[in-house]
């Protein structure tokens, strides 16, 4: 039987909860006839464990990528966080694009023309996703927890040796990324005044720096921490690859998540999604202590496995937590809770079984007799619009030029145009920089130049715009010099001033020249 690749494809395979989720999947399904591809956009930042389930690239170049997913015949793609990388999938001819949204706050970050399902993790995303996108098949799969990895276990009494924790000292324990949104810097604030009633208490830190960022507010913490005079007492632990080897050092977990402030001194707040740290300090039978930050209340049942209270309250957070710091009795029912709330729900393979359904349903034929309009939005892109290379019969056709890109594509307009039109008019309509590389052509009619700035600009150009217009053209060709059409701000909106009966884009992609009908 013949291997469905998969191409996961995100802007970082470090450390996070989608990262664990990826390697959850491929962990179980590389066995049930799937092979795996996991290609990094940004950052050649590869956790080691990607390497044992499939074949790990770095390719931020996306016409690398673009050749790549054609050479690998890649079957369907999943995406992460990636700007670009649903629209070089289709361009690519993937059969299935599916992706893997976040929470509320980014989940919509990126547009979805090219995708066939969007994977939620939560409810309240789920609802927005099916709002906004009711052509696509909208499916919620919850985070899964490895159990027998992130199981109850001893204190890692080497570990809290060498860290200096006693056998009775209580270890608070935070587990996630080092950034202003997770709001560190107020769980500091909340041990800093346990700290002075309950001197055997201690706070372990375990977070990312990978991101410029986290690194710049680890430093942020370090002093502050210095500041408080609390150096002793609050242990930052490196990220790792087996953070449960860590996590079972803690007695009790917390996350304080809500209002923060930016670098830049404005404020935003954090809206979670199911947080993986938690699902897994829960797994291992740990209490936990969090403030109800998006969709916390579906990972803690309140009063049974843990305390949930109002977001940036910080007194409440202290009174919760101190309860569990004085009562050993309830933080051993709260874990014991915990775990089973766990098992039951949020359990890794049931997740991964829910991945190998939906990816089995994507790629086959109900999928596109129930859900024939997934991709129906593309017919606004012109991506999903090739301009049919057939010769045009009929009068001679009058055509504009717009010469916004490279030398090496506008000749291969007129290498197209020559070969699909008989006896073409042409005009070109360019920057005065290009006016004397344009009037060399000889079967040129006439040249509408632009001078009044050193790069085009519309607001300037409405007399020559109406000039263009009063020939009636029926074509007009222009270039992107990125096939995606980044960078060509400014040269969109003349286009779409510009009346043709029809507008076509010419772009570069992989070497070759291919032209697009512009939806307008």
């Amino acid at each position: 039987m013949t291997a469905i690749r998969t191409a996961f494809i995100s802007y970082t395979f470090s450390f996070g909860g989608i990262q664990k989720s990826m390697l959850m999947i491929a962990q179980q399904l590389r066995e049930r006839g799937f092979e795996f591809h996991f290609i990094s956009c940004d950052r050649n930042d590869f956790q080691n464990k990607f390497h044992e389930y499939g074949i790990c690239r770095h390719i931020p170049d996306e016409h690398d990528l673009l050749g790549y997913l054609i050479e690998n015949k890649i079957d369907l793609v999943q995406l992460n966080h990636s700007a670009y990388g649903g629209l070089v999938a289709y361009l690519a001819g993937v059969k299935g694009i599916v992706e893997r949204v976040d929470g509320l706050k980014s989940a919509f970050m990126f547009d979805k023309m090219p995708v066939d399902s969007i994977i939620s993790s939560t409810q309240r995303v789920l609802e927005q996703s099916a709002e906004r996108y009711p052509e696509k098949y909208n499916i919620k799969i919850v985070n899964g927890v490895d159990l027998q990895m992130f199981a109850p276990s001893g204190s890692n009494p080497v570990l809290r040796e060498q860290l200096g924790i006693g056998q009775d000292d209580i270890v608070v324990g935070y587990s996630g990324r080092l950034s202003e949104e997770k709001c560190i810097d107020k769980l500091v604030d909340v041990f800093s005044n346990i700290s002075r009633t309950h001197c055997n208490v201690k706070l372990a830190i375990l977070g990312t720096t990978t991101r410029p960022n986290e690194k710049a507010h680890y430093n942020f913490l370090v002093d502050k921490i210095a500041g408080l005079q609390l150096s002793d007492k609050i242990f930052f632990l490196p990220q790792t690859e087996f953070p449960q080897q860590v996590m079972n050092m803690f007695d009790i977990g917390v996350y304080i998540a809500g209002t923060y402030k930016r670098p830049d001194g404005s404020t935003d707040v954090t809206v979670e999604g199911y947080t993986n740290a938690l699902l897994e300090l829960s797994a291992m039978g740990k209490p936990l202590v969090a403030t109800n930050s998006g969709d916390v209340d579906g990972v803690i049942q309140d009063g049974r496995t843990g305390f949930i209270v109002g977001m940036d309250d910080t007194d409440a957070f202290s009174v919760r937590l101190l309860e569990l710091i004085d009562n050993q009795q309830l933080r051993t029912y709260m874990g014991a809770n915990g775990r089973e709330f766990i098992e039951k729900k949020f359990s890794f393979s049931l997740m991964a079984q829910r991945y190998e359904k939906l990816y089995r349903f994507v790629l086959s034929n109900e999928f596109s007799i129930e859900y024939p309009y997934a991709r129906r939005a593309m017919a606004n892109h012109y991506l999903g619009n090739p301009f049919p290379m057939t010769r045009k019969t009929g009068h001679p056709a009058k055509i504009l030029i717009f010469r916004s890109g490279s030398r090496h594509i506008m000749e291969g307009i007129f290498d197209m145009t020559g070969k699909l039109f008989s006896q073409p008019k042409i005009s070109i309509l360019c920057h005065r920089n290009n006016f004397h590389e344009c009037a060399d052509c000889d079967y040129i009619e006439k040249i509408y130049r632009y001078d009044a700035s050193d790069t085009f600009d519309l607001e300037l150009m409405s007399d020559l715009i109406q000039r263009i217009n009063d020939e009636s053209f029926d074509y007009l060709f222009f270039i992107y010099n990125d096939f995606l059409g980044r960078g060509c701000g400014n040269i969109t909106p003349i286009v779409n001033s510009i009346r043709a009966s029809k507008t076509v884009v010419t772009t570069s992609i992989r070497g070759g020249i291919r032209s697009f009908v512009f939806p307008r």
